[in-house]
């Protein structure tokens, strides 16, 4: 068992999936605070929460503005902080994970992050793995005859025929990386890897994130709740690799080495981070490119970066950043997957953090260290 230590680099955000509106917080001196609903009736009269209940219907209630003027302790009925510094009360909020209204990353997050690192790294070195897939599909006249057809006809076009031909070359790459004779998760290597959720944390804030690149960028605004930068959390990695030899894995115990999971995660974030740099430079994105550039992203062998939950974008969530990088040609019908429709740059947009009405950083960044 070793334990790891996960420094947020910039502010991480994992979805729960649900978001909360002016209703259930109240905003009062840069900070938002999220309502217990039980303790707030417990603290109003019958008539005022006769009045509530009326208001609740009204889609724009502000609980802040209902509560005004009236003798409620904010601390009895508050149960978890987070700071805001906008210029206007957030209307709607997505909500981070949580435990007893403690933020943390979970481990799923993290293994799911490190098992692209390590399919990414191993391909890198053996691109043939993927290449040998990917020619099955070019081999198949029909299937392409019809994505060129679709490409001049309607860019925004998703190809189900041609997701499902992708799908089924990932499932068998995946299988020739990290599983034995049979591809399903009890023959999956990684199964002998086990990463626990996080320690938990008090520091949130609300932030405003942008899709940059839309031709629409107005309607693109968000609000989220996310782990602010520079906070510490620490975990621990359990490796068992009993029974390698009964799931045909032997050959494939490297990948479970230390060195190997940070190194396979360095790669794969100087790729990304090269990427990102480019787009910052065509896209006149100053902060983002002085963010990559300079001390702020320090990517070590060691010590990696990786990149955590939401707004991470296509690239960084799956493996198409070195087909991009292999196979340029290939990787425009990849919009037909993602219903995206840019035929010269795919991905288009990255989602921000917006300050000041500037595109400031990423999402999602945090340092590793594995051990001491």
């Amino acid at each position: 068992m070793a334990e790891f230590i996960l420094e947020t680099v910039t502010p991480v955000h994992i979805g729960t999936g649900s978001k909360y509106s002016g209703a259930e917080f109240v905003f009062k001196d840069k900070e938002l605070h999220r309502v217990s609903f039980d303790r707030l009736l417990k603290s109003l009269s019958a008539d005022q929460i006769g009045t509530l209940t009326d208001r609740l219907e009204d889609p724009g209630f502000s609980l802040t503005v209902f509560l005004r003027g009236k003798d409620i302790d904010l601390n009895r009925i508050t149960r978890y902080t987070a700071g805001f510094y906008g210029k206007r009360e957030p209307r709607e909020i997505s909500e981070h994970i949580k435990t007893n209204n403690m933020a943390y990353i979970p481990g799923s997050s993290i293994k799911g992050a490190v098992r692209t690192a390590i399919i990414y790294k191993t391909l890198k070195e053996n691109y043939s793995i993927l290449d040998n897939e990917l020619k099955q599909i070019k081999k198949n006249r029909r299937l392409m005859d019809n994505l060129n057809r679709n490409m001049t006809k309607s860019p925004a076009f998703k190809d189900r025929w041609f997701s499902k031909e992708l799908g089924r070359v990932m499932s068998n790459v995946e299988q020739k990386i990290l599983r034995g004779a049979k591809n399903d998760a009890k023959n999956d290597l990684l199964k002998f890897l086990q990463i626990t959720d996080s320690s938990t944390t008090e520091r949130l804030s609300i932030l405003t994130v942008k899709s940059v690149g839309m031709s629409r960028e107005g309607r693109s605004y968000s609000q989220i709740e996310a782990i602010n930068k520079n906070v510490s959390l620490n975990g621990n990695m359990i490796l068992k690799p009993i029974g390698l030899n009964e799931l045909g894995l032997t050959n494939k115990a490297k990948y479970l080495d230390i060195n190997f999971v940070l190194n396979a995660i360095y790669t794969f974030t100087e790729d990304l981070k090269r990427l990102e740099i480019e787009y910052a430079k065509d896209h006149h994105l100053a902060n983002i490119l002085e963010f990559y550039t300079s001390s702020k992203f320090d990517n070590k062998p060691n010590k990696p970066c990786l990149r955590l939950g939401a707004n991470k974008g296509f690239l960084s969530n799956t493996i198409d950043l070195l087909i991009k990088l292999n196979d340029p040609d290939f990787y425009r019908y990849l919009r037909f997957v993602a219903r995206r429709s840019y035929p010269d740059e795919f991905p288009k947009t990255r989602k921000l953090v917006i300050e000041d009405g500037e595109p400031r950083y990423p999402l999602g960044w945090v340092k590793l260290q594995i051990g001491g």
